[in-house]
C-alpha cells in the first residue's frame, strides 16, 4: 500500500467538521485535513453490478479492504474503555458506539484510525456511495432528488454533529457488542432510522474470538410491512432471507428502507466484544414512513412481542 501509514503527523484527530461539497475537502475557505489518496474506502472496490437486490439491495464484500491495512487497523482498534468513555449501565451483549464527531476531538486514536474516519465522513466517501448505490437509492426513493432540489452528487455533505446544516449528514462510529456469558441477539429485525439512505457495518473479529452467531441476517417482509416502537418487527412478520458472518474484514452495506429489515442472530458465551465499524448517511427529513403495529395486534400478538428487544447503553444511538 501507498500513503505511509502509520506517520503521526498524518491527520489531525480533533480535525473540524466542515460541510464538504462532493469533490471538496474544505468548504467556505475552511482548512480540514483531508484523508490521503493512498488509503482506500470500503466501497473502493465496489462496482453498482456487486449490488445485490434481494431482500432489498445490499452488498457484501469479504475482504473489502488490502490485508496489510486490515491488519493495522485491527491491531490499533481502541480498547474497549475508550470507546464507553465512562459510560455505566453495561450489560451482557449490549452496544456502545463513539461517533465521530467525538473520535476527531480524540488524541488517543490512531492516526490511522482518524485517517480512516476522515475519509468515510467526507463528500469523497458520499461520492462513492453514489457511484455505487446512487441508481438503486433513486429507484428506492423516487422522488428523493425533487425533494433535496439537486441529484445527489451534487449534496452538501458534512459530519453528522458537527454541521447538521448539509444535505446530507455522514457518520463512522466504532462499535462494540460486550461480551456476554449467555446467548442472545443484541437486537431482534429491525429497520434503522427513517432518516438513514445508506448503511453499512465493517466487522473486526479479534482472530481468539471463539464465540458463535453475531451474524447480521438480512429479512423479508411476509406481509405489508408494520413496525412496533424503536422500529423495530414481529419475528411472525419476516422471514430470514440470507445471513452474513460476523468475520474479519467482512462489509456489509445497503440502502435503508422500511424494506431493509436486519437483524443479529444470538451470539453465544463470548469472552471478547463483537467489534465493528458503522457507517451511516442520513439527510435532515425523513426520507420513508413506518406504519405501526395497531394497538389490537399487539394484544393478539404479545407473546411474539417478549421476542423483541434491543440491548444498549446511554448515548449509543446510531
Amino acid at each position: 500500500m501507498s500513503g505511509g501509514f502509520g506517520d503521526p503527523l498524518a491527520i489531525d484527530c480533533r480535525l473540524a467538521g466542515i460541510a464538504q461539497p462532493v469533490g471538496s475537502f474544505a468548504a467556505h475557505g475552511a482548512t480540514t485535513t483531508a484523508p490521503r489518496a493512498g488509503m482506500p474506502s470500503v466501497l473502493a472496490s465496489a462496482a453498482p453490478h456487486h449490488v445485490t437486490m434481494q431482500p432489498f439491495p445490499h452488498l457484501i464484500d469479504r475482504n473489502a479492504l488490502p490485508a496489510g491495512l486490515y491488519g493495522r487497523l485491527h491491531d490499533l482498534f481502541p480498547p474497549e474503555a475508550t470507546i464507553l468513555r465512562g459510560r455505566r449501565g453495561v450489560a451482557e451483549n449490549t452496544v456502545a458506539r463513539l461517533s465521530a464527531v467525538k473520535v476527531v476531538e480524540d488524541p488517543s486514536i490512531a492516526s490511522e484510525w482518524c485517517e480512516f474516519f476522515a475519509l468515510h465522513t467526507s463528500a469523497a466517501f458520499w461520492s462513492e456511495i453514489v457511484r455505487v448505490f446512487g441508481e438503486t437509492i433513486r429507484a428506492t426513493f423516487p422522488m428523493l432528488e425533487e425533494r433535496l432540489g439537486r441529484p445527489l452528487g451534487e449534496l452538501q455533505v458534512g459530519m453528522r454533529g458537527a454541521d447538521d446544516e448539509a444535505d446530507v449528514l455522514l457518520d463512522c462510529q466504532f462499535a462494540i457488542n460486550t461480551p456476554g456469558m449467555r446467548a442472545s441477539s443484541v437486537k431482534t429485525p429491525h429497520v434503522d432510522d427513517r432518516k438513514t439512505v445508506f448503511a453499512g457495518l465493517y466487522y473486526l473479529r479479534e482472530p481468539d474470538d471463539r464465540s458463535e452467531g453475531g451474524d447480521l441476517e438480512l429479512y423479508r417482509w411476509a406481509r405489508a410491512p408494520r413496525l412496533l416502537r424503536h422500529r423495530m418487527i414481529l419475528p411472525g412478520d419476516v422471514v430470514r432471507s440470507r445471513s452474513v458472518p460476523y468475520a474479519a474484514n467482512m462489509l456489509a452495506c445497503f440502502v435503508n428502507s422500511r424494506e431493509s429489515v436486519h437483524g443479529v442472530s444470538p451470539r453465544s458465551l463470548a469472552s471478547k466484544p463483537r467489534r465493528y465499524i458503522n457507517l451511516v448517511a442520513q439527510l435532515r427529513f425523513d426520507a420513508f414512513t413506518t406504519p405501526k403495529v395497531a394497538l389490537p395486534s399487539r394484544v393478539v400478538h404479545c407473546f411474539q412481542m417478549r421476542h423483541v428487544g434491543r440491548r444498549r447503553i446511554n448515548g449509543a444511538g446510531y
